[in-house]
């Protein structure tokens, strides 16, 4: 047991060492000298370790294109957090979110001999019992698992989704470093901070290990299954859970032509412009009606069936809506619509995301010039894309964390609308969405106008205006007989007592200083003791400690930056 924690922690510093070195050979120094601030060549030790001459060369690639490339190189995890992060327009530019949108996650097969070893571990050695026929090469190749087709005892064709061997651990000693990583640079980058990272770390490592368990996504797609079981346009590949486990996924096989191969498209003749309503209807059932929603609705992700259906396959990443969240998204899109700054504000102030003390009335003015641009703009032409793209760098701006839910469903959003473009030039999103929206506003207000809930705020407001002349007359009496305390708690008064305190000391350190000068000059010019050069030896020495404390006493403060 002690060998293997030893042996861990050797894999982890190794590891470390290599993301540190990547950091500095991609540019991103910044982050490794604050994170070493007290040994400056660290940074050009790494450096030369990694080869200087492909540094130089990178130097002229953006920011996000570094970022992607050192992401590609450092492996799945970190490829997984870049596209997690392309998903969060509303912390990251769009530069690096466009270059992180960019990353695949395709890894080459493994031999089926070394990926055995996890289907006798899920199904039991004689696990080929459960199949009729099994195919060791795979139809698809990703660097968290590979699938295989097979043919089961009934008949089915299906396909099995197999994790590969040890990428959970790879995973997992990977996100406890990442996690280490975002603790130490917000501590030593302030202006880093207004990212949260180590609140999106986390956010990051739940969606990562749920998306490990393929027990979850079974789970998920049965939910789907029921959710769109009157869906006669779109078709949910059925589970096999008897044959399934947390490490291998056995399905339906779907035989059909992928959304995101247009030549397949065009020779299989799918009706696209019918196809993308069915898709984004599909999705915005997800947002507005289940609260259950794919977070990744890319184009790899969906078949179209001989049949016309569409068939969804993959569900790995998933996000989950709220009432509240649901409504503040569709405030958002009405905002747009009519024209309201007035109620994006109150979308922002519903979500507690604006702070106390927070410029808000520059912010209003902001959202008031955003709303304006579209104004002349009619509905059918509004994108979108561009519409969130112009929030988003609203959001930034400001420094407003939105809720991770929101943010990914706004993202999903986007990449509908791209879609359904692609697939139909004429599509107009907002046209779509808006019998969605209209139903989540008529829900609303069925629940505001039902009997139960106004029982209940009834009941509510008489007891509140029973119990307001009780709270009244206690608060009279005790002003009237001096019992009434009022306490304060004043906020970041800390840092301001630090200041004071340094502030103080510095001031009695001048004084003590000032004293020995003076005190050295009375010495000197008594001429009392043995003398030097005609000076009394305690005056000069007097005058060395004061020119000694002086001069420590301006380093420090130059040192400080704060003269």
């Amino acid at each position: 047991m002690l060998f293997s924690r030893t042996r861990q922690r050797l894999r982890s510093l190794r590891r470390s060492r290599q993301i540190l070195s990547k950091l500095v050979f991609y540019g991103f120094t910044e982050v490794t000298e604050a994170l070493r601030p007290r040994r400056r060549s660290w940074a050009a030790e790494v450096a030369g370790q990694a080869g200087a001459r492909p540094a130089a060369r990178l130097r002229h690639l953006g920011y996000g294109a570094r970022l992607r490339m050192l992401f590609e190189e450092l492996g799945p995890t970190f490829i997984k957090l870049g596209q997690f992060l392309s998903l969060r327009p509303d912390l990251l530019p769009e530069e690096i979110t466009t270059e992180l949108a960019k990353l695949l996650l395709g890894a080459a097969p493994l031999p089926f001999e070394r990926l055995e070893p996890v289907l006798v571990e899920a199904l039991g050695p004689a696990w080929r019992e459960n199949f009729a026929s099994f195919e060791t090469e795979p139809i698809a190749s990703a660097s968290i698992a590979q699938v295989h087709r097979a043919v089961s005892r009934t008949g089915r064709q299906v396909v099995l989704k197999i994790q590969r061997p040890g990428i959970e651990a790879v995973i997992q000693a990977d996100l406890a470093i990442l996690y280490d990583l975002a603790v130490l640079v917000e501590r030593a980058l302030p202006r880093l901070r207004e990212l949260r990272l180590v609140r999106l770390i986390e956010n990051f490592a739940r969606v990562l290990t749920l998306e490990l368990d393929f027990n979850y996504e079974a789970r998920t797609m049965e939910l789907f299954r029921g959710n769109f079981r009157r869906d006669r346009a779109v078709h949910i590949p059925e589970v096999l859970p008897e044959h399934s486990s947390r490490r291998v996924l056995v399905m339906e096989f779907v035989e059909g032509v992928l959304l995101s191969d247009p030549e397949g498209l065009v020779k299989a003749r799918v009706d696209t412009r019918r196809i993308a309503a069915v898709g984004v209807r599909y999705v915005l059932a997800q947002i507005f009606q289940h609260g259950v929603y794919n977070a990744d609705p890319h184009p790899a992700n969906f078949i179209v069936r001989p049949d016309g259906v569409l068939a969804p396959v993959d569900f790995g990443m998933v996000g989950v809506l709220n009432e509240d969240v649901r409504q503040a998204l569709v405030g958002l899109l009405q905002a747009f619509v009519n024209r309201d700054p007035a109620r994006l504000l109150r979308v922002f102030a519903g979500l507690d995301l604006l702070e106390e003390g927070s410029s808000q009335g520059e912010l209003a003015d902001d959202l008031g010039r955003l709303i304006n641009y579209y104004s002349h703009m009619p509905v059918s032409q509004l994108e979108v894309a561009r519409v969130f793209g112009d929030l988003y760098s609203v959001v930034r701006r400001y420094h407003i964390a939105l809720p991770v839910d929101l943010a990914l469903t706004l993202k999903v959003l986007v990449t509908l609308e791209s879609l359904g473009k692609r697939l139909n030039p004429e599509f107009d999103f907002l046209q779509e969405a808006r019998p969605f929206v209209q139903k989540v506003r008529v829900r609303r207000l069925r629940e505001w106008l039902n009997r139960e809930h106004l029982f209940e705020l009834v009941e509510e407001t008489g007891r509140l205006a029973r119990a307001l002349p009780i709270e009244a007359y206690d608060l009279l009496k005790k002003a009237r007989t001096g019992k009434l305390k009022l306490r304060l708690d004043l906020e970041d008064l800390g840092d301001v007592v630090r200041e004071v305190d340094r502030s103080v000391n510095r001031l009695s350190f001048a004084v003590v200083i000032a004293g020995i000068l003076i005190g050295s000059s009375f010495v000197a010019r008594s001429g009392v003791g043995p003398s030097f050069l005609g000076v009394p030896v305690l005056g000069l020495v007097g005058f060395g400690v004061a020119i000694i404390l002086g001069i420590w006493f301006l380093v420090g403060t130059l040192r400080s930056g704060r003269l």
